[in-house]
C-alpha cells in the first residue's frame, strides 16, 4: 500500500514538473508578445507574486520538513 502511495505521488510530481516546463515557456513567449501593448516590467514581478506566494504560503503553513531521512 505505501509504495503505491510513492508511485502515485511521483506520477503527479512528475505531471506537476511537466507543467510547470511548459507553463514557464510559454510565459516567456506571453511577455515578449505583450511587451509593445504596455509597461511589462511592472507586470510581471506582480503576476509572480501572486503565483508564487500562495505557494510559499502553503508551504510554511504545513511546515514541510523537506524528504524523509533514511
Amino acid at each position: 500500500m505505501r509504495r503505491a502511495r510513492l508511485d502515485q505521488a511521483a506520477m503527479v510530481l512528475s505531471g506537476v514538473c511537466m507543467v510547470h516546463c511548459i507553463a514557464s515557456v510559454a510565459g516567456l513567449f506571453a511577455i515578449g508578445l505583450l511587451a509593445p501593448f504596455g509597461d511589462v516590467e511592472e507586470i510581471v514581478p506582480r503576476a509572480m507574486l501572486a503565483l508564487i506566494g500562495p505557494g510559499g504560503v502553503l508551504v510554511i503553513v504545513t511546515r514541510y520538513r523537506g524528504p524523509p531521512r533514511l
